[in-house]
């Protein structure tokens, strides 16, 4: 009798073993697919950057937009288009001056405009003139620069305006909102002032290089 009992004993602690062990299993089984979906979850497109719609932009294009969309939002305007670029310019006056606007894309999204103004008057201090003018003008609006560039003439016979004409100089200025950076800038190249203000999408910027170097020939 003593016997049977015993081994009823150590059945029934078998039994508990057993069944702690299905247990654990089962709860390791549980963590283990918990772990796997988070992982899942987490290697899953983000579908909020993919598809993130931006505030920002110029006027009424919105950063993001496509060509077709961009023309839509200037409808008076006579757009050129230059294929090999992937952009698109018209020309108009912007606080009184002549300038191009272009719309520049990167897989037919919009990411950066370019003013690139015409400085009318003969002479190089001029451009200098209109950059203050254009500075003031964007310091009203964003408020002061993040960063100032002037880096002119160190020959007192030489004015500053000479010296950015040569390319041994530059005036830049630079603002940053949520979505855009801004650049004014005046430059020299081949003996030629480019006096510009760049709007750009600091997201979509980073699939493509800068372009004001490339817009200069535009007619």
């Amino acid at each position: 009798m003593k016997g049977y009992t015993f081994m009823k004993q150590i059945l029934v602690s078998i039994c508990l073993v057993l069944s702690f062990l299905g247990c654990a299993s089962a709860n390791k089984r549980a963590e283990n697919t918990s772990e796997s979906s988070k992982y899942q979850l987490a290697m899953e497109p983000n579908n909020l950057t993919q598809n993130k719609s931006f505030l920002e932009g110029y006027k009424g294009a919105k950063w993001g937009m496509s060509k077709q969309e961009v023309k839509e939002c200037f409808p008076a305007e006579t757009f050129h288009w230059r294929k090999d670029e992937d952009l698109l310019w018209f020309s108009n006056t912007i606080a009184g001056e002549s300038a191009d606007i272009i719309f520049v894309f990167t897989d037919d999204k919009l990411y950066q405009v370019l003013e690139r103004i015409k400085v009318g008057e003969i002479g190089s201090q001029a451009y200098v003139f209109k950059f203050y003018k254009f500075e003031e003008l964007l310091i009203k609006r964003y408020g002061d620069p993040s960063r100032r560039i002037r880096n002119g003439s160190l020959d007192p016979n030489v004015s500053d305006a000479d010296a950015i004409l040569m390319g041994r100089g530059i005036y830049s200025d630079v603002w940053h909102t949520s979505e855009s950076r801004i650049n004014l800038s005046l430059q020299g190249d081949n003996l030629e002032l480019h006096l510009w203000v760049e709007y750009e999408c600091i997201d979509l910027a980073e699939q493509k290089s800068n372009y004001s170097g490339s817009f200069t020939k535009i007619a």
